[in-house]
């Protein structure tokens, strides 16, 4: 499998990388990431075939969350400025994802029937909108609300 670096999509591939940050971010796995380059989205709305020749080579800085590390507040974590260290860019990052293994927790669910009431009922158990139900199922949202009306 190998992951679609199409410049063509890449303001889909920019908003979904960093949609999957700021996720991170809010479950608390991450304490904060950033661009290096604080002046990146400038760089980018001036710049023709942004997303190779500047997104692509951008770093990002990621800062673990306290209960991975020791630091306490980020006064205490050193940026590391030099290449000498352990750094990929971007493009080198996203064509790694698709060959690295990632383990994944499998856990027992019970059989349940699938109609219309009962996944409108799940969906409202879950306090989901249709929207982020039908984001969860890789459905659209109008596909979701025409089912569980049927």
């Amino acid at each position: 499998m190998d992951l679609d670096v199409n410049p063509r999509y890449g303001s889909r591939i920019k908003e979904q990388f960093e949609e999957i940050l700021d996720t991170l971010q809010e479950d608390c796995i991450i304490k904060e990431w950033r661009y290096k380059d604080p002046f990146i989205e400038t760089k980018i709305e001036q710049k023709r075939n942004w997303f190779v020749n500047v997104w692509l080579k951008e770093s990002v800085q990621i800062i673990p969350s306290a209960e991975i590390t020791t630091f306490k507040d980020e006064k205490d974590v050193i940026l590391v400025e030099e290449k000498a260290y352990n750094t990929m860019d971007l493009s080198q990052m996203l064509k790694g994802l698709a060959k690295e293994k990632v383990a994944v927790t499998i856990e027992t669910v019970k059989e349940k029937e699938v109609s219309p009431e009962s996944i409108s009922k799940e969906r409202k158990q879950r306090n989901l909108s249709i929207l982020d139900a039908s984001k969860e199922m890789g459905v659209s949202s109008s596909t979701l609300s025409r089912y569980e009306r049927t």
